[in-house]
């Protein structure tokens, strides 16, 4: 068997909310795996810092009457699914959308009083990081969200083509690392593969 990107590979359920995780997303942790010293610290600060904004985004459905129906975690990062029926109007879902940067925000702030630098650099990245307009990201589906569909598409696609030149230029002269390089590979397979590819029916 061949495995497209996001293929599910594990399901289960945490009272009723289902818990995915997809083959991209063990690609990532087997790349954890294998990084050794400061590489291996960072990443899984990256990791305990994403949780962190995850939380955030749950607090924030919470707050407006509504819960999480799925969660995916995948090798962009993690993609939560709202109750069926549960709506919001623009503002609480743009409130929603931004609440994991939000906290991403707080930590940074907390740490750089502290003078915690791994971790001020680590939240202050992941929130810049999430706003970037990928479909699955938090500023892809705010753009989609204030822009509409047909120009967000359109921003994502100019700007998946530029980062990816960037990311090759900073391989080829060896200023990023090889699996930050695959895990940033990963991530944009899963914005350029079709939907219905990533995702089970």
């Amino acid at each position: 068997m061949i495995f497209k990107v996001g293929d599910i590979m594990l399901c289960f359920y945490i009272g009723s909310v289902r818990i995915c995780a997809a083959f991209s997303f063990f690609f990532v942790i087997g790349l954890m795996g294998l990084a050794d010293g400061f590489e291996q610290l960072m990443l899984f600060t990256v990791l305990g810092s994403s949780l962190c904004h995850e939380i955030g985004h749950i607090l924030a459905m919470s707050l407006f009457g509504s819960a999480p129906e799925e969660m995916t975690f995948y090798g962009g990062g993690i993609r939560i699914v709202p109750q069926k029926g549960s709506t919001h109007g623009r503002l609480a879902e743009a409130v929603i959308l931004f609440s994991g940067c939000a906290v991403n925000m707080l930590l940074a702030s907390a740490s750089f009083l502290l003078g915690s630098e791994l971790i001020f650099k680590t939240n202050l990245l992941l929130c810049l990081f999430n706003l970037l307009p990928f479909s699955y990201f938090d500023g892809g589906r705010l753009l989609t969200l204030w822009l509409g569909e047909r120009i967000s598409r359109a921003v994502r696609t100019v700007f998946v083509v530029l980062l990816a030149a960037v990311v090759i230029w900073l391989l080829l002269s060896a200023k990023l690392s090889p699996s930050l390089g695959a895990a940033a590979a990963m991530i944009f397979l899963n914005e350029l593969v079709p939907n219905e590819s990533l995702h089970l029916k």
